[in-house]
């Protein structure tokens, strides 16, 4: 039994074994200032009530693999998987298959739940059926942070973080400095409003440092933006919030299947509910509506709730035999390189060639949509020959990592808990799971809950919440306070067993919202924030439209209407030209092409570097010569 009096009433007659094990197992993790990555139950119980909830699910076998095996325990990941920007000319042994489809159309996409939805929407769009392929690739499930999140649909959090004022970081510096010091008492854990946001002192470097205090300068501007009635980034996001849930009931339609709770359900019918457990968090939520649904100038706020909810786990395998159901392939691979080859109709420019795989597979590639995450990192190889003061620029900067690949690439981490509960099906619960085929996606400030799976006695359900920024693994105190709000949702008795936790790890930039870099027919979304799965069919759309394929998307969205009942087509061509004028979308096909060799030139920069190069040399030939 836990040995905190507060954390015994969490454990009851009707508990399996793993509801004491995990609530322990945190417990001590606390009291020793230990961050933990992961838990996974040895009860049989616990184990025999999953298996049971997932027999008989049509995708069973996916749903096993995924959440019956112990999550991975490996950290410092973080810009593990090295992709490297390459010169086609220096692998001849790819080059047959190059020329052999140079002339041919083929959209690659690689990477997170963005990149699936950008092969999704080229699987069912006629026109993108005449493409030579059309190719998603991803590692394997189990390796990416959506397996572990709640796969939350919804428009109020659907922003960056410093959109609400507690949560900034000069806000949360106090709570910060004082955690460090003193550690983080159970009771605090507890209490309902407890904040979920953490940032260990002793894991502070330069380039984090260089984050946290360009996301405060962010906060500074969009307040300016506000009081000057101008459009910010927190309304953009929730637009395209939005604009991804009509989207995706666009997509159910087209394709004929269920992805999200709330597919075909009447926009009044909500199933998302948000939760106030204090009167404070009741007043903030109030103000944050009355802040919602103002409108000044030419602002625009999305305003909508009634379709939030939550993506089915299993929607990733249902996209995936989509995509492969019309032609496509879905590869469970990671990438190396990408690959270049020179443009032989513009001299100095370089066109996209294909990647190769890390099983040294040449895939070739017209089009890249390439949504990595936390994990990648970028980086140039040898250069196509070129000036002899070109090959030597090029060779300095890859060694001294000056100039990189993605110019804006800053991230870290933030990493909260994600919970797979077991809870029991009672009567509440069925009632409304026989009103709406689902429990509803419940969701406290940070905090969510969505049903994964369900039999006649037990409920499969995702809790997730916090976030550690900087860190792999995450504050234990996270899972305590979950487990309290938990029991103030559904009651004292309803969670009864634990079948694991995970640091779900996501990608945050300064902006904390998605960014990309284009050039050369490569499009790198990156920078998620925790918002990927909120934002990700509109993050897709936005990536068809930059990779030119405008009709791909007119063609599929015309003459649909979005929930308030605007065009679908002028929405989405709305939000692309306020990414753009925002400065979410920047272009690098100059930068690509000199620093592959591709365009001898040198930037003023360069010439620069170059003179005062002569200048040294010539200050030491004339030294050694009076010498």
């Amino acid at each position: 039994m836990p040995k905190h009096p507060k954390l015994n009433k969490f454990v009851h007659e009707k508990s399996f074994k793993s509801l004491a094990e995990s609530v322990e197992f945190h417990e001590e993790a606390l009291n020793n200032g230990r961050y933990i990555k992961g838990f996974f139950t040895s009860d049989d119980m616990t184990l025999k009530a999953a298996h049971e909830i997932l027999a008989r699910n049509p995708y069973e076998t996916f749903l096993t693999d995924l959440l019956l095996k112990p999550p991975s325990q490996s950290i410092r990941e973080q810009r593990s998987r090295e992709i490297t920007l390459c010169a086609i000319e220096n692998f001849p042994e790819y080059l047959p298959e190059y020329n052999k489809y140079k002339n041919e159309i083929s959209l690659v996409s690689v990477g997170g739940p963005a990149a699936l939805d950008t092969s999704l929407i080229a699987s069912i769009n006629s026109n993108m059926k005449k493409m030579q392929q059309n190719i998603y690739i991803s590692g394997p499930f189990s390796e990416s942070n959506l397996a572990y999140s709640a796969l939350q649909l919804h428009v109020r959090h659907g922003t960056a973080l410093n959109a609400d004022r507690h949560l900034t970081g000069h806000a949360l510096m106090w709570p910060f400095l004082v955690r460090s010091v003193m550690g983080c008492p159970i009771e605090e854990a507890l209490h309902p409003d407890f904040r979920k946001i953490d940032m260990k002192f002793s894991s502070i470097t330069p380039e984090k440092l260089n984050i946290y205090l360009r996301n405060e300068f962010n906060w500074l501007w969009q307040a300016v933006r506000y009081r000057f009635g101008l459009m910010t980034e927190h309304d953009l996001n929730r637009l395209e919030s939005a604009l991804s849930q009509d989207l995706l009931h666009r997509i159910e339609h087209v394709i004929g299947v269920n992805l999200s709770s709330n597919a075909n359900r009447d926009p009044k019918h909500s199933i998302s509910i948000h939760v106030d457990l204090t009167q404070e968090g009741s007043e903030a939520t109030r103000a944050e509506n009355r802040l919602m649904k103002e409108t000044k100038k030419n602002v625009v706020q999305a305003t909508r709730y009634p379709t939030d909810g939550n993506l089915f786990l299993e929607a990733q395998c249902i996209e995936e035999n989509i995509i492969m159901n019309n032609g496509g392939q879905c590869l469970k691979q990671h990438i190396s390189r990408i690959l270049f080859a020179e443009d032989k109709s513009l001299s100095g420019k370089a066109r996209l060639a294909g990647i190769v795989t890390e099983s040294d597979q040449f895939i070739y590639a017209s089009h890249l949509h390439l949504s990595p995450g936390y994990k990648a990192k970028f980086k140039f190889g040898t250069a196509k020959k070129s000036t002899f003061y070109r090959n030597l620029t090029n060779k300095l900067k890859n060694q001294f990592n000056i100039d990189p690949p993605v110019p804006g690439h800053h991230l870290t981490v933030a990493t909260g808990t994600s919970i797979n509960a077991i809870m029991r099906n009672d009567s509440h619960l069925k009632r409304i799971i026989a009103t709406y085929g689902t429990t509803p996606q419940y969701a406290v400030t940070n905090s969510h809950w969505a049903m994964l799976a369900k039999n006649e006695n037990y409920i499969l359900m995702r809790i997730t919440g916090g976030g550690t920024t900087g860190e792999e693994n995450y504050n234990p105190a996270y899972f305590l306070n979950l487990i309290a709000n938990t029991e103030r949702l559904f009651g004292p008795e309803a969670l009864v067993g634990i079948l694991s936790t995970y640091g779900c790890s996501r990608s945050i930039n300064a902006r904390n919202s998605t960014e990309f870099f284009k050039a050369n027919n490569v499009l790198i979304s990156y920078g998620k924030g925790g918002t990927g799965n909120t934002k990700r069919h509109a993050e897709a759309v936005i990536a068809l439209l930059e990779l030119g394929f405008d009709k791909t998307v007119t063609d599929l969205f015309e003459h649909c209407s979005t929930y308030d009942g605007k065009s679908m087509t002028q929405v989405i061509k709305y939000i692309h030209e306020k990414s753009k004028d925002m400065r979410f979308i920047y272009s690098g096909d100059a930068h690509i092409n000199r620093r592959l060799g591709y365009d001898g030139r040198l930037t003023n920069g360069e010439n620069l570097s170059l003179l005062c190069f002569i200048i040294l040399l010539f200050g030491l030939f004339r030294s050694m010569l009076s010498a």
